[in-house]
């Protein structure tokens, strides 16, 4: 049974809606659920992280809450104004932390429970407790992973106070960057390695082809294998920084329509998650440089 869709639970009804962007209106979010009838209740929360970026969520409730596994199903992970959005029951406060994901009381721990670092980089908020909830927690996480558990070391943290460092690196994870330094830009530039991947995409891709890529990273492959024909190509990222980045190189090459990106461990992805049907190619370039 699907954790989000826990009929009869949550706070009166609620369906809470995760990363969103800061600029959601209420108009915005009553057209994102019509389809699925009038909303009682919508109340949108931003804040401020500690470098200044905003992140928002809101707490809907359709009037009526027979319609909410409907809504759930259709727009959990759903592109919406240039984000893939989380959508899932609102949980009680009482029932968090408590249960695994088949609803079962778990034993109290004996020691303090462990908490994640406040200093985050991008938009970790509420739903990172849904996903504690629903028991995802994979033996390992990539770099910058937003999932990842324990402490998040800030790259100006780790720099001696007399160097200079930009403000768009100071506030990003440390070993996303010592990621993006040493694999990223090398994987980037490695013209034996893409074309290895083009035309071995090439002999597989035909017009009819949907694709998915585990660790989308830049959007290379993916960018590839749309270029090459493919009828949709989904990107999975754990990192948001480099979905983001994977977006906006999506996005300048005309690709956004083609290429579609979720920003997850791909441990979470269900068959739901991909709206565009079957896939039948799998790509998956985890090793990166030797």
């Amino acid at each position: 049974r699907d954790p989000r869709m826990a009929s009869g639970s949550g706070k009166g009804g609620d369906i809470f809606v995760g990363l969103l962007d800061s600029k959601v209106t209420e108009t915005n979010l009553r057209d994102l659920f019509s389809e699925y009838g009038s909303l009682k209740k919508c109340k949108i929360i931003v804040k401020k992280k500690r470098q200044g970026v905003p992140h928002a969520f809101a707490f809907v409730r359709l009037d009526d809450v027979s319609k909410n596994n409907a809504a759930i199903s259709g727009l959990d992970r759903k592109s919406f104004l240039g984000r893939n959005i989380k959508v899932q029951l609102r949980k009680p406060p009482n029932s968090r932390n408590n249960k695994n994901r088949n609803g079962k009381a778990l034993a109290q721990p004996t020691t303090e429970k462990k908490r994640v670092d406040v200093r985050k980089t991008s938009d970790q908020y509420e739903e990172k407790e849904h996903y504690e909830e629903e028991g995802i927690q994979p033996a390992w996480y990539p770099p910058g992973a937003e999932a990842k558990r324990g402490k998040i070391v800030l790259f100006k943290d780790e720099i001696e106070p007399s160097f200079f460092v930009p403000k768009r690196l100071a506030n990003e994870s440390s070993e996303l960057i010592t990621a993006v330094n040493d694999f990223h830009f090398a994987m980037m530039n490695d013209l034996p390695r893409n074309e290895f991947y083009y035309n071995s995409l090439k002999a597989a891709i035909t017009k009819d082809s949907t694709l998915v890529e585990i660790g989308l990273g830049s959007g290379l492959l993916s960018i590839i294998a749309a270029t090459l024909g493919a009828k949709h190509v989904t990107g999975i990222e754990a990192s948001r920084q480099l979905a983001r980045l994977a977006q906006m190189n999506i996005a300048t090459n005309n690709l956004r329509e083609r290429v579609s990106v979720l920003n997850a461990m791909s441990t979470e992805i269900k068959a739901e998650h991909l709206k565009h049907g079957p896939v039948d190619i799998l790509v998956s370039e985890i090793l990166g440089t030797l």
